[in-house]
This record gives structure tokens, C-alpha cells and sequence, in this order.
């Protein structure tokens, strides 16, 4: 993907998060490189709202570290798929980001002590 080429007219937007898988965004080679790109593309993008999932939570922090400000219109959520990773919601409260929300589909046990 070349994010140069994407400008913010029409629906755009809504087809960037249609055609990039944004799972990837987490992976190490994606990281320094595409991360800041991808999220400038959606800083610029301030008409649409982004609502970005990952299970990838412990890379949040170093994510958002390298961000100059967290975009207001940039949903941050980790997934929860059971009690083994509720220790994702703690990385989530480290993020900045205005809105935060957790996938908890499907839960086969409750997550609540």
C-alpha cells in the first residue's frame, strides 16, 4: 500500500480501512515505518472516525510514543476474547486516545472477577 497516494476526498476514507488491513499496522516490519504514516493518513482524514482493533496491545504504548498527538478521530480498542487477556485493557488505559473500547466477542467465559 502506498499511503502517498491517499487523499482525503469523498469516501476515501471509508475505503482506506476497507482495502488495508489495519492487523497489520501491528506487526514489527509495519511498526516504525508504516504506523505514523497510516495514522497521519487518518489524522488528515478528521471528517471520518477510525476505529482501530488489535491483539497486539503491548505495542500500543510504543505506538502512541511515537506519535506526535493521538487523532481525535482515532478509535483505539483491543480485543478480549477471555480471562487469559484481560491484561490487554491495561495497555488500552495507556493509550491516549479519545475514545477506547473493548471487542468481547465472543466471550466463552465471563471476564469478570
Amino acid at each position: 500500500m502506498h499511503l502517498t497516494t491517499f487523499r482525503c476526498t469523498g469516501n476515501l476514507a471509508a475505503q482506506c480501512l476497507r482495502e488495508f488491513n489495519v492487523g497489520s499496522l501491528s506487526r514489527r516490519r509495519a511498526g516504525k515505518l508504516h504506523q505514523p504514516r497510516v495514522f497521519d493518513v487518518m489524522r488528515r482524514c478528521a471528517r471520518s472516525t477510525f476505529q482501530v482493533l488489535t491483539k497486539r496491545a503491548g505495542r500500543l504504548v510504543r505506538t502512541a510514543s511515537r506519535l506526535p498527538t493521538w487523532p481525535p478521530n482515532v478509535w483505539m480498542g483491543v480485543s478480549v476474547e477471555s480471562p487469559a487477556y484481560i491484561w490487554r485493557i491495561s495497555y488500552l488505559r495507556q493509550t491516549p486516545a479519545a475514545v477506547r473500547f473493548i471487542s468481547a466477542e465472543p466471550l466463552h467465559e465471563a471476564c469478570l472477577n
